[in-house]
């Protein structure tokens, strides 16, 4: 089975093809999915040159509480929670394993969907790139079985992005 089948596989059949990854092979593919979105990200904002306001940025300590908070539940709603929750309750009401793999695409591009119209504020750019994370940090946790990688890679990106949006303020 190549790679590309195997993303499909984890994603609508929900079978893990192994337990959960070391945390050595955990923190390269969660440095691999930070460096994906965040390159995506550049190339996003240099076509759509986003000028989303931030209304915390004046104030640094609510503003980064802001990101780490949100970071994180973000995570566990739109990785962990939505999607197993959904998926489970498909397992209990459908039976027919067709039907069951058509639920599971459906659930996944649904949970997707609804986390890119929740950063609607940031534009299309931001719609855009809202999606690809999403498929990239949802594929980070099925791949390693571990939701604190997802956490962590988007809390970094996060932050990254926090910064250099505070150095533009102030600087």
């Amino acid at each position: 089975m190549n790679k590309f089948q195997n993303i499909f596989y984890l994603m609508l059949k929900k079978k893990y093809p192994h337990e959960k990854q070391s945390l050595k092979k955990t923190f390269l593919y969660s440095l691999s999915a930070l460096i994906i979105v965040y390159s995506v990200s550049i190339i996003l904002t240099i076509l759509f040159k986003p000028d989303y306001q931030y209304p915390d940025i004046n104030r640094p300590v609510i503003f980064f509480l802001k990101i780490i908070i949100t970071s994180v539940l973000e995570e566990l709603v739109f990785r962990l929670i939505l999607p197993e929750g959904l998926i489970k309750l498909g397992k209990t009401i459908i039976k027919n394993e067709k039907i069951r793999l058509f639920y599971n695409l459906f659930v996944e591009i649904s949970v997707i969907t609804l986390f890119a119209v929740l950063h609607v504020y940031l534009g299309l750019g931001g719609i855009i790139n809202s999606i690809f994370a999403a498929i990239i940090f949802r594929l980070l946790f099925l791949y390693t079985g571990h939701i604190a990688s997802c956490c962590f890679t988007h809390l970094i990106y996060n932050l990254i992005q926090g910064i250099i949006l505070m150095l533009q303020v102030f600087l």
